[in-house]
């Protein structure tokens, strides 16, 4: 999605002008979303709802799922052409936004795939507060199954929180990395990670979609193992990108509980380990 920083550099240059006013009013938001989705993106099948200072977009895209295993072209740029969309609308609003989340969803499949981007990081892109390499890694991308007839796209949105942001990272990396690499995909058997934050116990507590098979005992040492060694390697690096962007009141997690999918816990780590890597 580099086509979005041309873009980023005009809206972030007008934005530090004094004499710039909102391209997108938040009175206008919705309305300047559906318009800029019916142009962009060829759609006017758009859910729009700003809660708390997170922007939620879902649309409805067809033949996400192909037979090639691949994105088709149309569909990828479509997709470029939403988060694009998007980010010029966050740039250039009255409205507070911290976060912009885009769903795609495909309702003859029931695939939804999301795309989570914090705005702050936009302007650090521009003021090259971040590298370019950081910032290709400062990005959510969820992809989940659910039922159309019963789920609503606006199921579930509320108002993200950094420390939320923040768990749902971690989960996104390793589920990247277990997907990604055929060594680690075949070591720890993860489909899918989730995420939650109890502000409440300042614990980050992961859950783990795995392959059902049976494994030597020797087998499931290493995986445990593995599988925490990578955990914490995550919560030590989303603490260097995040921990000083939090306000100074809140608090961060201090504990680290992962769990399989029956609730069953696999490991429970303090910070100070995750420190230590």
């Amino acid at each position: 999605m580099n086509r979005a920083l041309p873009a980023l550099l005009l809206m972030t240059a007008c934005l530090s002008a004094p004499a710039c006013t909102p391209t997108y009013p938040k009175e206008k938001l919705e309305l300047s979303i559906r318009e800029l989705f019916k142009k962009e993106v060829q759609t006017e099948d758009v859910r729009v709802r700003v809660a708390g200072k997170t922007l939620y977009v879902s649309f409805q895209i067809d033949n996400m799922v192909s037979a090639t295993l691949d994105l088709p072209k149309e569909v990828t740029e479509r997709l470029e052409n939403a988060m694009l969309s998007l980010t010029r609308v966050a740039m250039s609003t009255d409205e507070k936004i911290d976060f912009i989340v885009l769903d795609a969803r495909d309702d003859a499949w029931g695939v939804q795939t999301t795309f989570i981007r914090r705005t702050e990081d936009l302007r650090f892109l521009y003021y090259m507060t971040i590298s370019k390499g950081d910032f290709d890694e400062r990005f959510i991308l969820e992809t989940r199954r659910f039922d159309p007839k019963t789920e609503l796209p606006e199921d579930g949105w509320t108002g993200l929180t950094l420390q939320e942001y923040m768990g749902r990272w971690v989960a996104f990396r390793l589920g990247l990395g277990a997907q990604t690499n055929p060594f680690t995909a075949a070591l720890l058997g993860v489909k899918r990670v989730t995420s939650a934050y109890d502000a409440a116990k300042q614990t980050v507590t992961l859950t783990l979609e795995s392959d059902e098979d049976e494994d030597s005992e020797t087998g499931t040492k290493l995986r445990a193992q593995f599988l925490k060694d990578a955990a914490l390697e995550q919560m030590k690096k989303v603490e260097s990108k995040y921990l000083s962007r939090l306000p100074s009141k809140e608090g961060w997690a201090q504990t680290l509980d992962v769990r399989d999918e029956k609730g069953g816990t696999l490991f429970t780590a303090l910070r100070d380990e995750w420190l230590k890597k």
